[in-house]
């Protein structure tokens, strides 16, 4: 054969329906240990952590799910081959080890599906030298919103900070009729 193509797992495809109708876009190992028995998939609605069934276990152990508008970013570092998810909610960032080729296909579609999620932002920098960001995001079903992200956790903002985010964010509804999200 000219040209394979690795398949991912059977057990891996029937976890990863579990969690997402949609059509699987992409997809890599995470490389914990020499054999892959973790994996990340990408499909049209969602970004998905899947295990391989332990054959100790008496249930598949499901799959972890998060929407690409739940996204914030993705940092891949080429040095260390480590992926890091960031989420726009209070979840832990997610980092996994990528395989030593480059996952290009896999790396290239979760950054099209997280910009595909955001519509417009806006960087506020606030008076002690951090950011807040407003974002336009755009879930599947199409409903946008708006969101208020800081860039480090901190005590409210104060009221001067408050009035630049919120010019923003009325801005933001002014042009979309979306509601702000409050987590």
């Amino acid at each position: 054969m000219l040209f394979t193509r690795a398949h991912l797992p059977t057990s891996i495809r029937t976890v990863v329906r579990e969690a997402s109708t949609q059509k699987v876009l992409a997809w890599t190992p995470v490389q914990r240990s020499t054999l892959p028995e973790e994996f990340l998939v990408a499909t049209s609605d969602a970004l998905i952590f899947a295990k391989l069934h332990d054959p100790d276990s008496e249930t598949p152990t499901p799959a972890r799910s998060w929407p690409w508008a739940h996204i914030d970013r993705a940092a891949w570092d080429p040095t260390t081959s480590l992926l890091t998810v960031t989420f726009t909610t209070a979840a832990e960032a997610l980092t996994a080890p990528m395989p030593t080729k480059i996952p290009v296909r896999f790396l290239t579609t979760i950054r099209e599906r997280i910009e595909h999620s955001v519509v417009m932002s806006e960087t506020v920098p606030l008076k002690d030298g951090r950011k807040a960001r407003v974002a336009l995001r755009r879930p599947v079903n199409g409903e946008l919103f708006i969101e208020v992200l800081h860039d480090t956790p901190h005590p409210t903002p104060g009221e001067k900070d408050r009035t630049k985010i919120d010019d923003v964010v009325a801005r933001f509804h002014d042009l979309s009729g979306a509601p702000l999200k409050t987590c």
